[in-house]
């Protein structure tokens, strides 16, 4: 039998493919593109947030990257998003699965967000630098095994992190439309990457 990590990332594939190619649209050493990926990000957190702490064991808590994102935006000169955030009452172990593995992405991201040669945009690297999150995928993955006792729950955690996958994808369409033009609405999507973009 597969591990139940192994079994999330299969079974989540579309859901994550779907997700990473809209945020590959992002160009992420530009400001505007940047503050969308923040933006949306934030927004998704703000959500997040709550429900990991309400619902899943201290040990097993994501660590807290809203505050990091607020304070990235703020050297960036952008405001928190202010409109309505989307529900999430999806499982709170797979949504975590999905927060967990954007560590795998960072590398790729900062790179990316490095590119820009404007101080203010280097100033504003706190959620890329952090190491936090993958400190916690291994303790995320052991909780997940041991979770995994059941078709019926490991279905949960597959729901939620799907979930968790649709809520960042509805994020960023929620922040990205009043930075939009036609320009960007017309600029073609780069090859997405399960680890080149949101995750």
């Amino acid at each position: 039998m597969n591990p139940a990590r192994l079994t999330l990332r299969d079974a989540t594939r579309t859901t994550h493919d779907r997700t990473d190619a809209a945020f590959s649209t992002l160009d992420l050493a530009a400001r505007a593109d940047y503050g969308v990926f923040l933006s949306s990000h934030w927004l998704a957190y703000s959500v997040l947030e709550p429900v990991f702490r309400a619902e899943l064991p201290p040990a097993l808590h994501p660590p807290a990257m809203a505050a990091l994102l607020a304070k990235d935006l703020a050297a960036l000169g952008i405001a928190l998003p202010d409109s309505p955030a989307p529900a999430f009452g999806g499982d709170a172990l797979g949504a975590a699965y999905v927060v967990a593995g954007s560590h795998f992405g960072k590398r790729v991201l900062s790179r990316r967000h490095g590119h820009s040669d404007d101080p203010q945009m280097r100033a504003a690297g706190s959620y890329l630098a952090s190491p936090a999150l993958t400190a916690y995928w291994p303790v995320l993955q052991d909780g997940i095994e041991k979770a995994a006792e059941t078709p019926a729950r490991l279905e949960r955690m597959v729901a939620g992190a799907d979930a968790a996958f649709a809520l960042f994808a509805a994020c960023l369409e929620i922040v990205q439309t009043p930075f939009q033009s036609g320009a960007r609405l017309d600029r073609k999507a780069s090859i997405p990457s399960r680890k080149s973009s949101l995750i």
